[in-house]
């Protein structure tokens, strides 16, 4: 994969708040960024470089991803106490039961360690019929400790 190889439109099925449709101004000039149609060149820096910069550290096993079921993969002996971060965006609402990834995450982090979370809690099986378990946010914060968990720092936005 190399530098702005792909070019993707993330603003086509956006309708709402569009200053224009496409890139020109009034006047026809072209503005970079504008427009409904704006493009966007990824990835902004090659996967292979970034590599290159890291062939002097011992370990080059600093990022993982992993195709499968989250709760089988990382719940084997060998992730253990083998992580320092764990970042998780937009993922731990996929949890049948939000208590089984918070088991797996505590077990995988290092004494000290740190989860990063981002994203909301809209529970992908809550309109099925498989059984789940859906906290809130407030009764997921009061859990965090019996996980070994405390919060340093907490960002939320609003809806408007």
């Amino acid at each position: 994969v190399r530098r702005k190889m792909f070019t993707i439109y993330p603003y086509c099925d956006v309708m709402n708040n569009q200053w224009q449709f496409d890139e020109n101004d009034a006047d026809g000039k072209q503005e970079e960024h504008r427009g409904q149609m704006a493009c966007c060149k990824i990835p902004d820096v090659s996967p292979g470089d970034l590599m290159q910069h890291i062939s002097d550290l011992e370990r080059r096993d600093l990022l993982s991803m992993t195709a499968g079921d989250f709760s089988e993969i990382y719940s084997r002996k060998d992730s253990l106490n083998a992580w320092n971060v764990i970042v998780s965006c937009f993922f731990i609402d996929t949890a049948h039961n939000i208590l089984d990834y918070l088991q797996i995450f505590s077990n995988a982090l290092k004494v000290d360690g740190y989860l990063i979370n981002l994203g909301p809690l809209l529970y992908h099986f809550e309109d099925q019929s498989d059984p789940s378990l859906e906290l809130t946010y407030h009764e997921i914060k009061k859990l965090l400790p019996i996980f070994g968990f405390k919060i340093v720092y907490e960002q939320s936005r609003e809806n408007p």
